[in-house]
């Protein structure tokens, strides 16, 4: 064991669980000692106790976090990547991917609001560090560095998390749906002149217009292909259906490309009957596993709400988006006129909603789900309700305030049961406890629907 690694051994045992500990070593001299041990130029070894710093200090303090930041984290964890590949220890690539899981969930969670949780205050001077290193991270040469990764399994779960949990705005939608490896970028350079090569530009999802897909789409939306890929895996574990299904949901959110490009994949080719196109995904939710169950609902909302007021027509290879007026609402889409009920009873768009406000409803309600599942329950469909009148009713004639109530209820019993277990109080002697977070949080969310 060399000095450097038993130096980071013992500064890694010093800071685990000591939010303190982590604050002294970010504002002192050592992190820079310790993201240079990140070098391809050192052991292997040594590499992996800096990248347990590394995640521990991301998941301290926000002042630690703000020191890694200064002290350029993000860059040395991206060099790593690009020094490593298939034949380089295990180890090293799961240390890698944990870290850079856990830096850019906290980074993402200091710009806006948090996918799951209760936003703390965060200063000023964070806040716009983090928004420069997050959109640092989509940027081409960024993503050439991390990206390509997806197709080591030691990596996948850490890069669809760093996805799901990264992405926000449409810009960071439309570089990962635009990127592809570099190879297959060389192909499509050489492939052809340059007054013959195609329009391979994908039009920003936040202006509904005409999307043209090439001839070949193998070239194309290259993270949604094998995130697919692995959601239908027959070998894939649950956990990795999990992560790659969240992962799509983060996608697909106001992305109608992206949401186009699923219908076109999961799309039966020998038909043209496309009522069914979502049918792999609503046999997902009978899934045993329920954090399956929870992300798959998560992306069918997020795909109807990026569809809520486009029409889409197929020709060929070409899909044509027809943006209509947000007053007209799901259920007042004009296939769905006053007057035709039979029609609208059927029609594909009307019947996905409703499953999913029900399973959304029903997830709120079950007790036997964890409290976990239930937050993100109630965030989903506080999301699938906002600015939109008609869904919001449909949860209302669904059971939504019901459920809600009924998570009231249960939280206070639970509550209670906790306050009367054990020997009696003295209230006179007693500080008052602190409220779980989870039960924080989902009291929030109630709130917030």
């Amino acid at each position: 064991m060399s000095s450097d690694q038993i130096e980071l051994r013992s500064i890694k045992n010093k800071i685990i669980g000591n939010p303190d500990a982590k604050v002294s070593l970010a504002i002192g001299g050592a992190l820079a000692r310790v993201l240079q041990c990140l070098n391809a130029s050192h052991a292997p070894e040594t590499r992996i106790e800096a990248l347990h710093i590394v995640y521990s200090l991301s998941s301290g303090s926000q002042e630690a976090l703000l020191q890694l930041l200064n002290h350029k984290a993000i860059p040395s964890l991206l060099d790593v990547f690009s020094s490593i590949d298939s034949t380089s220890p295990q180890r090293l690539r799961a240390a890698l991917g944990r870290a850079f899981k856990a830096i850019v969930s906290n980074i993402t969670d200091c710009c806006g609001f948090q996918s799951w949780g209760i936003l703390p205050s965060v200063p000023r001077r964070l806040w716009r560090e983090a928004q420069f290193a997050l959109e640092e991270l989509f940027q081409p040469t960024a993503l050439d560095a991390w990206l390509p990764h997806l197709l080591d399994t030691s990596l996948y779960a850490s890069i669809c998390g760093a996805i799901s949990t990264g992405v926000r705005t449409p810009t960071h939608r439309t570089a990962i749906c635009e990127w592809r490896p570099a190879s297959d970028r060389a192909k499509a350079t050489t492939s052809k002149r340059g007054w013959e090569k195609s329009n391979t530009l994908i039009i920003s999802p936040t202006t509904p217009s005409s999307l043209h897909f090439p001839t070949s789409q193998a070239n194309q939306f290259w993270v949604v292909k094998h995130l697919l890929h692995a959601v239908f895996d027959r070998q894939s574990s649950l956990a990795t259906v999990t992560v790659s299904l969240e992962a799509l949901a983060s996608i697909c959110k106001d992305n109608p490309a992206a949401c186009s490009y699923l219908r076109m994949e999961t799309s039966s080719s020998t038909t043209t009957d496309t009522s069914n196109h979502l049918q792999p995904f609503l046999l997902l939710l009978q899934s045993s596993s329920q954090d399956v169950r929870i992300a798959s609902v998560h992306l069918l909302a997020n795909y109807s709400k990026a569809t809520l007021n486009t029409s889409l027509g197929m020709s060929g290879n070409t899909a044509t988006y027809v943006s209509h007026l947000r007053e007209f609402g799901i259920f007042n889409h004009p296939f769905l006129r006053e007057g035709n009920n039979a029609q609208q009873d059927q029609h594909p768009t009307y019947s996905l909603c409703l499953t999913i406000l029900h399973i959304l409803v029903g997830m709120i309600c079950a007790e036997d789900e964890s409290l976990t599942v239930r937050t993100k329950a109630c965030y989903v469909l506080s999301r699938f309700c906002t600015d939109d009148r008609i869904i919001a009713a449909a949860a209302v004639d669904c059971g939504g305030i019901q459920s809600l109530f009924s998570a009231l209820v249960w939280e206070t019993k639970l509550h209670n049961g906790k306050a009367t277990e054990g020997e009696e109080m003295q209230e006179e002697e007693e500080e008052e406890e602190e409220e779980p977070v989870q039960i924080l949080q989902l009291r929030e969310v109630r709130h917030s629907y």
